[in-house]
């Protein structure tokens, strides 16, 4: 019987390993399967999830019993103690709340055929040993046993990283095998027109707002969801576009200079549009000169004469056009649209937002009688600058001013991005939690000041991964929900302590916030102060675990 209990916890144990293996593959697939920045994400990660280690510590205390028992009855009883914290350790292991789950690919099982072996090696053993051995003995390579599960939990990222280096030869002609089919298939569809979109914020949403449009009168094929690297866009175009198709919208994301030429080598967009240029992947761009070039790698890659649609309200990416023109590199066609200059070819006025989304009237080269009026389900004034170049480029591809309104009214927000949850006369629900940047914050309380309603609501931890300007940047945005917010229920006593400076130093009424342990808690505050017609935003992702 105490052989059962052995084998029922070493299985256990087995997939609490498992587990962790298949969540930090999560991150290394997130970050394009490059190592260092997956351990860098990890390593920062770890600081968050001191609930795995009061696990773990927990486990070594059940194991003292086990060691320490002269009878069976004792033993028995240790054993079950320490299936019961097993089984605790499996169910609640934290995961890293990436945003994006684990796609079981060729490549990762390639790489689970040598991470999986190599941690079966290293237990297979001392496993055989507890069958062969003495009860006496046996206990205490069964508490080496665990110690060693233990130890392979916390270094199982490196096996990884391991496994990964080991594969990259083969990956790489496996990757080069791929490309040559896309740029075949590409090949053989002369008239396909490739819309190629970029930026360091806006692409996704505009890629769908773009979509969506054009569907209207023609065939779109898009990247789907954040597929934005070399390998996704390849995959999209073997997997995806069809030869009826008479549009790609292709998404391009870039961690270093070379990344967006690389993918228009492949796909030779026929016109661009650059949304914006931030601060974005700084710690691999180094610094916005770097950013700028990468994202007007685009720009270079257009014919003489195509058309590059750019948003002349950002600062970036007017000094960079200024630079190209005194370099004599924008062969390309310029298009620009606004919220601010109405010399641009595109701008938008008379913006008002609804608790079905927003109303606004686009004004095309200047012409007032041939004014669009808009209305979409999306919120936010960086929605608005993304739908501009969306309907500049409908009205380039031929789509008449009926049909370019109508695909408007069809685009959906991207989920988690100011998305109306629910919006009745009683409560309106905004749910913000994917976003995560001040700018994105910024936004989303303009938004909740200027929708209708009665109390406006905001929930949020405050932002997390900013750096060193962290606390700084966390106390204006604190400073911006007490000048914007009638109440604000902050989640985390510790990760809110900025915000809460803020609301000292404004000297705001302790009747106008709230701070909660965690999510669960703040929803139950929720329920005591909401009434009729208050709109209640959710602002950046709520951890599990304050």
């Amino acid at each position: 019987m105490i052989y059962l209990f052995y084998v029922m916890q070493l299985v256990l144990y087995s997939m609490y390993l498992r587990k962790k293996i298949l969540i930090e593959m999560n991150v290394l697939q997130i970050h394009s399967y490059e190592n260092d920045k997956t351990l860098l994400w990890l390593k920062g990660k770890d600081k968050t999830l001191k609930l795995d280690f009061i696990k773990d510590f927990f486990l070594g205390i059940a194991l003292i019993p086990l060691v320490l028992a002269n009878n069976y009855l004792a033993i028995i009883i240790s054993n079950v103690f320490l299936l019961i914290m097993l089984y605790v350790l499996y169910k609640y292991t934290s995961n890293p709340n990436t945003k994006k789950p684990l796609v079981i690919t060729d490549r990762v099982k390639r790489m689970l055929y040598i991470v999986y072996p190599v941690c079966a090696l290293l237990v297979f053993i001392p496993t055989m040993l507890i069958f062969i051995m003495p009860l006496y003995i046996n206990r205490f390579i069964f508490l080496g046993m665990i110690l060693l599960y233990i130890a392979l939990a916390k270094v199982v990222r490196y096996i990884m990283c391991l496994a990964n280096n080991i594969m990259k030869p083969y990956e790489k002609k496996v990757n080069e095998k791929f490309i040559d089919e896309a740029k075949e298939i590409l090949s053989n569809m002369k008239d396909l027109k490739v819309v190629g979109i970029t930026g360091s914020y806006g692409k996704t949403s505009t890629k769908y707002i773009v979509s969506t449009i054009l569907s209207e009168k023609y065939n779109v094929c898009k990247t789907p969801g954040s597929f934005n690297t070399t390998l996704g866009v390849v995959r999209t175009i073997r997997e995806d576009l069809d030869k009826d198709d008479d549009i790609f919208v292709c998404e391009m994301g870039a961690r270093y200079l070379g990344d967006i030429k690389e993918i228009c080598e492949i796909v030779k967009p026929t016109c661009g549009i650059i949304t914006a240029i931030g601060d974005a992947h700084l710690e691999t761009f180094k610094n916005i000169d770097n950013t700028k070039e990468a994202k007007f790698e685009l720009a270079r890659s257009l014919d003489k004469g195509q058309s590059l649609y750019v948003n002349i309200d950002n600062e970036n990416i007017v000094s960079k056009l200024g630079m190209d023109v005194d370099k004599n590199l924008n062969i390309y066609n310029v298009k620009t649209y606004s919220l601010k200059d109405k010399d641009a070819d595109i701008y938008a006025e008379n913006i008002e937002y609804t608790k079905q989304g927003a109303k606004f009237d686009v004004v095309i080269n200047g012409d007032k009688n041939n004014t669009l009026k808009i209305e979409t389900k999306l919120l936010g004034k960086h929605n608005i600058y993304n739908m501009l170049p969306a309907i500049m480029l409908a009205k380039d591809l031929g789509l008449t001013n009926e049909e370019i309104t109508k695909g408007a009214s069809k685009v959906k927000p991207v989920e988690h991005r100011l998305q109306i949850l629910k919006a009745t006369h009683q409560i309106t629900v905004i749910d913000d939690t994917f976003n995560a940047n001040p700018e994105g914050t910024r936004e989303a309380l303009e938004v909740l000041n200027r929708i209708e309603g009665n109390k406006k609501i905001i929930i949020t931890p405050g932002m997390i991964e900013m750096g060193d300007k962290e606390y700084e940047l966390n106390k204006e945005f604190g400073k911006g929900c007490a000048k914007n917010c009638d109440y604000t229920i902050m989640v985390g006593e510790v990760q809110t302590k900025p915000m809460q400076d803020a609301f000292t130093e404004l000297k705001v009424s302790n009747n106008k916030y709230y701070v909660a342990k965690n999510l669960d808690e703040a929803s139950a505050h929720l329920e005591k102060i909401l009434g009729l017609g208050d709109v209640v935003l959710y602002e950046n992702d709520m951890p599990e675990d304050m």
